[in-house]
């Protein structure tokens, strides 16, 4: 029995020296695609709320100012890597808002780019963050 332990002595360490990256490259595609994912929904849903309370303003108000106000402070109740959406030299987050279609239709379309770093930089990954939403406006002009 002596013998038969000493030649298998090193096969574990050999073993988990092996799998070890590959384990490591399924945690980090793990926490690279979640945050990503995540993200994105905080960001699809920031839109989503920022055009809605666009078009719900008085037709005399700035509709597309309050959506992209919205927008804005949606993002920053999250502060993604230290992006600030509402600072007006934050070049990592686009928001754009516009008006399209005329009464009856007429509608209030919002689109938001955000630059998305990565967690690990180990995997190729999206660059951009990039989100829209449309809705009809409640009162048409």
């Amino acid at each position: 029995m002596r013998p038969l332990q000493r030649r298998r002595r090193g096969s574990n360490l050999i073993e988990f020296a092996l799998l070890l990256p590959i384990f490591l490259s399924v945690v980090a595609v793990s926490f690279d695609y979640g945050w990503y994912f995540f993200m994105r929904a905080i960001a699809q849903n920031a839109v989503r709320q920022g055009c809605r309370a666009g078009a719900v303003v008085p037709p005399d108000d700035d509709a597309e100012g309050a959506a992209s106000d919205a927008i804005a402070s949606g993002m920053n109740s999250h502060n993604f890597f230290g992006i600030d959406c509402e600072a007006a030299s934050e070049s990592r987050c686009g928001i754009t808002v516009s008006s399209s279609g005329s009464s009856p239709e007429e509608s209030l379309e919002c689109n938001l780019q955000l630059e998305y770093p990565g967690m690990t930089g180990l995997i190729p990954m999206p660059e951009l963050v990039q989100v829209r939403a449309s809705v009809l406006y409640e009162l048409q002009r």
